[in-house]
């Protein structure tokens, strides 16, 4: 992540990101044509992510956090809904 001229925190994947992220709650479409409907986490959430988390095989936390991962603690979930 970097911050813009503004302070704000931004991930690298660009301006294109950013304005589908600024669209959210919203209906896409993705490239396969299917509809999808993407909104932001909320810190109303947490309990939920770490709930998920812990159903999660281990091979599955290893690929999808690219290491092994026991639970996810507070400062992550606050990164991830955004109360970081």
């Amino acid at each position: 992540m970097n911050r813009r001229p503004d302070g704000v925190l931004r991930d690298r994947m660009g301006p294109r990101a950013e304005r589908a992220r600024q669209g959210l709650p919203g209906e896409f479409v993705l490239r396969d044509g299917t509809p999808a409907m993407i909104w932001p986490l909320l810190p109303t959430d947490a309990e939920t992510l770490r709930e998920v988390f812990r159903r999660l095989s281990q091979d599955s936390r290893r690929s999808r956090f690219l290491g092994m991962l026991d639970q996810l603690d507070d400062a992550m979930i606050g990164r991830l809904v955004g109360s970081g």
